[in-house]
């Protein structure tokens, strides 16, 4: 055999020799829980891979519900930590059972972090699951051990469908009614109940074995922008930011938070850097994700916060349109942040990580630090041990997701949660009667549906008749028409993503006015965030539910029958 063959050959098997080692080293250090060593046995795309977190809504125009050939690619080709789920990637619970379970057999050595937003209320992702009213809800019951509950049996669902992070609860103050993206996603707007509140739902998830991520730090709750529309900037001194925006998070980096998410907002009293914008060249400030003064300086030296942090979605354009999303993702990852989550092309965004620790733009330390924050978590909530077959955790979904104990809380919540809002001070709401004709007023056709069939499944001794009628669109004639033939009326406001003082009341006034000149019995039933009462004048009977979801409509339909007193207290200012 020609020498050089013999070489090539060698060469060749000690290749394979080599591998053989540097598996049995990683698998080694994996039993052990030395991540130091198991992080030296990782390349740099290894290590990067581990701090992005993507979503796989579609591949080949098809929404993504199993392994295919694209996530194939996207897990092995960029190595990566984590992956984020939607519902375009749910059909139903066994075949996201099914699906997690998948993933998992193809990430290799390493599990993946497997993440959903599962709040509750607005913010939902299971189908079949227990679709709990929501955070508002919880802060108008102001009980604790309703939040603990809360928080507990989501966890519960989300493990058994194999989903170990979910990002919530929301610590943000909802402060500012004018909020276009927060509002009932908030448990309120005092301090002291968001992080009563926050810290129960913490604990209640923590204790199923799913991690609570809270967001979005350093707070998201007096803003008038959408961050994922544009660019929100909090001028508040620090003093204030301290007394209110901080305060849930700083309590819950004291009570072990493991989980914290960065918001794409800028807060000049902690870091005033401006750059030139990408999108109109104007100056514009660094938001918190990508400022190292908020999450190095602030969150992690003063605060002494030890977890992990993620960033908010970088597909969100106070990110996307500014600044640049290779730069970005440089630069978050430079201030502070562990994990990058949804960036717009996560090939590319892995690449710039990767070229930037070749070249020192990035230093191993910061990656190390990170990638070890990220492996102690996961060895921490069990990934490594995969001990479960898929028969077994099919078996096991059937007793817990939407169990009748699960719905027996969600039912309690939005009961506990139904709160009066009205002009005059009042304990009830004008009641329905025998054989009333009950008109029903909504913005939308579904909505109004909603109500008439929960309103006659729970009445159905009453000989009720009903009718829908529509708010807005051009209907304001034959609405009003409705009305006039009604003994009682059902006017549904909902008032969420847009800014509540640009929201349409004057129609909501017209027929408040209407009802209140003929005298007719009626309700106006906020399902949304409840700010009625800034915009609205006379209302002489009001409910707050605090969701369109069926739990909360349905407290408030048997408020309405006298069925259910409403004890719920306004967790928001109103004056």
């Amino acid at each position: 055999m020609p020498l050089s063959v013999q070489i090539k050959h060698s060469r060749a098997e000690y290749a394979v020799f080599m591998a053989r080692v540097i598996r049995f080293e990683r698998e080694a250090a994996i039993r052990a829980q030395d991540w130091d060593k198991l992080i030296s046995y990782m390349t740099v795309s290894e290590q990067v891979g581990q701090m992005l977190m993507p979503d796989v809504r579609q591949w080949n125009g098809k929404a993504t519900t199993t392994v295919n050939e694209g996530l194939k690619r996207s897990i092995h080709d960029q190595d990566l930590g984590g992956l984020i789920l939607f519902d375009k990637n749910i059909v139903d619970v066994r075949q996201l059972t099914t699906f997690t379970h998948d993933m998992q057999r193809e990430a290799g050595d390493i599990p993946l972090f497997l993440s959903i937003d599962q709040e509750g209320g607005v913010i939902k992702r299971i189908p079949g699951g227990t679709n709990l009213p929501g955070q508002m809800a919880l802060g108008a019951t102001g009980d604790a051990a309703l939040a603990e509950a809360a928080g507990q049996l989501t966890g519960e669902e989300l493990k058994a469908l194999g989903i170990q992070i979910n990002f919530a609860p929301v610590l943000d103050i909802n402060s500012n009614p004018d909020n276009p993206i927060i509002g009932i996603r908030s448990f309120g707007s005092e301090p002291d109940l968001v992080t009563r509140l926050g810290l129960a739902t913490i604990k209640g998830l923590q204790q199923s074995g799913v991690m609570a991520a809270v967001k979005h730090f350093p707070g998201h709750g007096d803003t008038q922008v959408d961050s994922h529309l544009g660019m929100p900037v909090l001028t508040h001194h620090r003093e204030r930011l301290d007394a209110v925006e901080l305060k849930p998070f700083r309590a819950a980096i004291e009570n072990g938070v493991e989980m914290i998410m960065t918001a794409h907002i800028a807060f000049p009293a902690i870091d005033n850097e401006h750059v030139t914008s990408l999108k109109d060249g104007e100056r514009v400030p660094i938001p918190a994700t990508l400022s190292k003064k908020v999450l190095t300086g602030l969150l992690r030296e003063e605060l002494g916060y030890k977890g992990l942090i993620i960033s908010d979605a970088f597909t969100m354009n106070a990110i996307a349109e500014h600044f640049g999303e290779n730069t970005s993702v440089e630069r978050a990852v430079s201030a502070g942040v562990d994990i990058i989550l949804m960036p717009k092309d996560s090939a590319a965004a892995h690449q710039t990580l990767v070229n930037a620790v070749n070249n020192g733009t990035i230093k191993d330390e910061t990656i190390h630090a990170s990638v070890k924050r990220i492996l102690e978590m996961k060895a921490k909530y069990g990934l490594f041990e995969r001990n479960q077959t898929l028969a077994q955790k099919l078996t096991q979904i059937n007793g817990i997701i939407g169990s009748k104990e699960h719905r027996a809380v969600e039912q309690k919540i939005a009961e506990r949660a139904v709160t009066v809002l009205s002009s005059r001070e009042v304990m009830l709401p004008d009641q329905i009667q025998q054989g009333d004709r009950v008109v029903i007023v909504a913005a939308e056709q579904d909505q109004a549906n909603q109500l008439e069939k929960q309103l006659l499944q729970a009445a159905n001794n009453l000989s009720l008749k009903t009718e829908i009628a529509l708010v807005g669109q051009g209907k304001m004639n034959e609405t009003l028409q409705a009305i006039g033939k009604a003994n009682y009326v059902i006017l549904a406001s909902y008032q969420f993503r847009n800014v509540a003082s640009q929201f349409g009341w004057s129609d909501y006034q017209t027929l408040i006015n209407a009802v209140n000149k003929s005298n007719l019995r009626y309700t106006l039933l906020s399902l949304g965030n409840p700010y009625e009462m800034i915009y609205l004048q006379n209302v002489r009977s009001g409910l707050a539910v605090y969701g369109k979801q069926e739990p909360n409509t349905s407290a408030g339909i048997k408020v309405l029958l006298g069925q259910l007193k409403p004890g719920g207290q306004l967790p928001v200012q109103t004056d």
